[in-house]
């Protein structure tokens, strides 16, 4: 814009493009056309659009956070500050990461990250026991949630991100692990390790419990196809299955049969494909959303916990806790691409994309 141009003074055209959708390394070629003495005159240039995914992973025991380029699969940024820091999210609206801290001898914390600087901006202290799954955020509703867990029992903690204000609390069963969000319903779904649980919590009618189902096993991970209303739950030993929760009749529709010790759990919807972590086999189920069976195994990486998927580029990250790094997997070819050495004990990772 403009279009059409004019010329300045010195009879120069100056404009500017615009990319409406974000794009990853993307050659885009740009005509520029005017007519003088009644001859068309064209000139033809390629740029290169750019747009930088960013990926945050905490490291609990070197006690930071390491940002990655997914252009160049390299840490660009160590950020330090923090307490034993697990969970972690973002909100892609507003910039801003949320980072849960152990604190020890007090109450849990929450470090916001401006992912515009890379700084520390604020420290909310809220939670306590919040695990690598156990942090999510609404983005629509500005809302984060945690599964959290303190000596006497557990419960969804809502904290308005505008405000940094706990706005209310739910009580769920013990043990309370993971957090996954229906943006579309606003729907939260909470797992609880040792009751083999998972609570369904309404957010239009004052984050109530409507609904339990029983999973059984060890749920943690948890994930949600909201085109088909079905959530995918990773139930841990020792039945190694991710159970196929029908997001109408909370009944379990499907067990499937997966690695040893399925942990994290992440699904693709421009493909529809899940992947899951087996902890202990060290390896990645890859699951076909519409048959619901396993279709692939990657391995390459050792005790793969938490996994974030770029969907643009379709590429999925894993962390590896044993070996200290990421799993870079083509989702293509379900093919490892390298791997991204990080801290010490990574627990937390998620996926930044700014706009562009």
């Amino acid at each position: 814009m403009p279009n059409p141009s004019t010329t300045d003074l010195n009879g120069d055209f100056v404009t500017s493009v615009g990319v409406k959708q974000r794009k990853i390394a993307t050659e885009t070629a740009i005509t520029a056309s005017t007519t003088i003495d009644a001859k068309s005159v064209k000139s033809v240039g390629v740029t290169t659009v750019v747009c930088s995914s960013v990926l945050y992973v905490t490291n609990s025991i070197t006690n930071n956070v390491s940002v990655i380029d997914t252009n160049t699969n390299m840490v660009v940024d160590t950020i330090t500050g923090f307490s034993n820091p697990d969970g972690i999210v973002v909100n892609s609206k507003t910039n801003l990461v949320y980072v849960y801290n152990f604190v020890l001898a007090q109450d849990d914390a929450l470090s916001i990250i401006d992912a515009t600087t890379n700084v520390i901006v604020n420290t909310v202290t809220d939670g306590r026991g919040v695990g690598q799954f156990g942090i999510a955020i609404n983005e629509s509703e500005n809302l984060l949630y945690l599964a959290s867990n303190d000596d006497i029992s557990s419960y969804l903690i809502i904290l308005d991100t505008i405000s940094n204000q706990i706005i209310g609390t739910t009580t769920v069963p013990p043990d309370a692990t993971g957090v996954a969000v229906d943006i579309q319903r606003n729907l939260i779904y909470v797992t609880s390790d040792t009751s083999g649980i998972v609570s369904v919590i309404d957010g239009d009618i004052g984050f109530v419990v409507t609904a339990t189902v029983n999973v059984g096993g060890s749920p943690q991970g948890i994930s949600v196809n909201e085109l088909e209303n079905k959530i995918y739950v990773a139930t841990g030993g020792p039945n190694n299955l991710v159970s196929v929760i029908n997001g109408n009749s909370y009944v379990v529709n499907a067990t499937i049969t997966v690695g040893d010790n399925p942990v994290g759990i992440a699904f693709n919807e421009e493909n529809n494909q899940i992947y899951v972590s087996n902890i202990v086999s060290s390896n990645i189920s890859v699951i076909d959303g519409g048959l619901d069976i396993v279709t692939f195994t990657i391995t390459g990486g050792e005790q793969p916990t938490v996994i974030t998927i770029d969907e643009d580029s379709n590429i999925v990250y894993v962390i590896n806790q044993a070996t200290n790094n990421i799993s870079v997997i083509d989702g293509n070819s379900n093919e490892l691409i390298t791997t991204i050495t990080v801290g010490i004990l990574p627990q937390g990772i998620t996926l930044f994309t700014p706009l562009c």
